[in-house]
């Protein structure tokens, strides 16, 4: 959080964890796929939550990744999926702040 009470990325990324299941199901990578870019996927009863990431590593430099999932053994029918994003343009309060001019210092106002 920043001083005035803005989440930054990393805050809302330890909400995502929080919020996961405690039974971590089985991923298959397919070979050939980026090294950056990663799946896993919790089970949490009833729900599943697949956190998919894209990092960087000292050899690869990052870039944007298509990422394909394909769930087996599982009965979807009927379900529906939510999308949640930390990136350059959600969750992000410093293209915000940088949007607004920079400012030394935020209002109350500015901070919704």
């Amino acid at each position: 959080m920043t001083i005035h009470g803005v989440p930054k990325p990393v805050y809302r990324a330890y909400q995502l964890l929080h919020r996961t299941g405690k039974d971590r199901v089985a991923v298959t990578q397919v070979a050939g796929s980026n090294a950056t870019a990663g799946v896993f996927v919790i089970s949490n009863g009833p729900e599943i939550m697949a956190i998919v990431y894209n990092h960087n590593i000292p050899t690869n430099p990052i870039k944007t990744e298509t990422v394909c999932l394909q769930f087996s053994g599982i009965n979807l029918m009927g379900k529906s999926a939510v999308i949640e994003r930390i990136d350059d343009t959600h969750s992000n309060p410093t293209a915000v702040w940088k949007s607004m001019g920079s400012p030394g210092y935020i209002n109350s106002a500015q901070v919704t």
